[in-house]
């Protein structure tokens, strides 16, 4: 999604409170760090769960999982409770809530 936004794609009703359909370019940064954080986050729960062998030590794997996990219940509270964009409240909400669940579970049983 955020490269997509990166490109210019109108898809903006989707992040930030859906106040702009495209992205203005000077403030595609955020999306190159959201495309960032993504792609961590991923490389994270392969890892987890055993798909990937990144060289991470467990305690830290665990500590910036959970980091990710509050930043992720974070997004999941401004996605359902503070946006005023439908399409971000319907579609992105229940994205951050599956990717959450998914990295609790992975903390729980992985």
């Amino acid at each position: 999604l955020h490269f997509l936004l990166f490109l210019g794609v109108p898809l903006g009703e989707l992040v930030l409170g859906g106040q702009n359909k495209v992205i203005p370019a000077g403030q595609r940064y955020r999306n190159v760090i959201f495309m960032l954080l993504s792609t961590v986050m991923a490389m994270l729960y392969l890892t987890k769960a055993g798909l990937a062998a990144f060289s991470i030590p467990p305690m830290l794997l665990n500590i910036v999982m959970v980091v990710f996990l509050v930043f992720l219940a974070g997004a999941t509270f401004f996605n359902f409770v503070i946006t005023k964009s439908p399409k971000e409240k319907w579609i992105t909400g229940p994205s951050t809530i599956i990717t959450g669940l998914s990295g609790l579970m992975l903390m729980i049983c992985g």
